[in-house]
């Protein structure tokens, strides 16, 4: 990755993943941007944001659980090995994710 790149992901849904004869996935139309800020010797800033042109943004409810669809996000991306880790500029802060938005992030 390098400073300037931008990179798009559709949203996928899916469930029933228990049983193979339920499986559903559905692109949602949602699309998550992500933008290399800066590099440096510890890591990528990225920051996160979701699209102006998607879905999301006509509805009353998010899909995101709690996200503020609205928000842009900026963390640290730091690549160890074979491992990301993903932490707050702000470290008295919480990490917040659009990409991860179902974890647990410190």
């Amino acid at each position: 990755m390098q400073t300037g790149q931008t990179f798009h992901y559709l949203f996928l849904i899916g469930s029933g993943y228990p049983d193979p004869n339920d499986q559903q996935f559905y692109y949602t139309g949602d699309t998550l941007e992500l933008k290399v800020l800066e590099f440096n010797s510890i890591g990528y800033y990225i920051s996160e944001s979701i699209t102006p042109g998607s879905p999301v943004w006509n509805m009353d409810s998010t899909r995101y659980y709690g996200i503020q669809k609205d928000s842009v996000y900026v963390n640290l991306w730091i690549v160890r090995n074979d491992s990301l880790f993903i932490q707050s500029i702000h470290p008295e802060q919480y990490t917040h994710s659009h990409l991860l938005f179902r974890s647990n992030l410190h």
